[in-house]
């Protein structure tokens, strides 16, 4: 009696209506495992707590970081514009020291030019004991007083000594063009022989040109 009130209810159930609760139930079902479950979200959350101090650490050395390249930048600023300065400083120091070079040459080559000069620096150079200097700074201021003093001679840089020579005839030029050209060009050292006969000869020298 049993059995066969249940096969008639299962008979007489509409098959329609059992696939819509079907559809139902697995909807639901869906609906639930779309969410993690409850433990699993716990232990999430417990992760994230224990993972948020070191997510504050490192947002704190990126603070710290962009700080110090901040206080970077600044030096790098000040550092470029001193570095400016002195190039602009240097520049300025340069042109100064050009024009003067340029005034230099003027300058020495009026002392050059002046004999009583020359003959200074001779005695100061014998005193220092350099006797070669000596014995060529009197042969020049000795070749300007003959264009100069006697007008016997043309001076002009580079002339020949046997050009000179040949023109005054003198045997006490001769002495001094040779052992000028010993003590300039060869291997001759000059002693205070050499400066004391430069001294007395060149006065005899530029008197006879003269006279000449």
């Amino acid at each position: 009696m049993g059995c066969a009130a249940a096969t008639a209810a299962f008979v007489s159930v509409d098959p329609d209506a059992a696939r819509d609760t079907a559809r139902e139930i697995l909807n639901r079902q869906t609906s639930r495992t779309d969410k993690p479950p409850r433990p699993l979200r716990g232990a999430l959350e417990w992760l994230g707590d224990r993972l948020r101090p070191i997510g504050e650490f490192f947002a704190d050395i990126w603070d710290a970081v962009y700080e110090v390249l901040g206080a970077v930048t600044i030096v790098l600023a000040i550092a470029l514009a001193v570095g400016m300065a002195l190039l602009i400083a240097r520049a300025v120091e340069g042109r100064q020291v050009a024009r003067d070079d340029d005034a230099a040459p003027a300058r020495r080559d009026a002392d050059d030019d002046d004999p009583e000069h020359l003959e200074r620096q001779a005695v100061d150079a014998e005193r220092a004991g350099d006797h070669a200097t000596a014995v060529r700074l009197r042969f020049r201021a000795g070749l300007l007083r003959l264009d100069r003093d006697a007008g016997a001679i043309a001076y002009r840089d580079g002339v020949g000594n046997r050009d000179v020579g040949r023109v005054l005839d003198s045997r006490d030029y001769d002495r001094l063009a040779l052992r000028f050209d010993e003590v300039t060009y060869g291997d001759g050292d000059a002693t205070s022989d050499d400066t004391d006969e430069a001294r007395r000869r060149w006065p005899t020298v530029i008197t006879e040109a003269r006279h000449d």
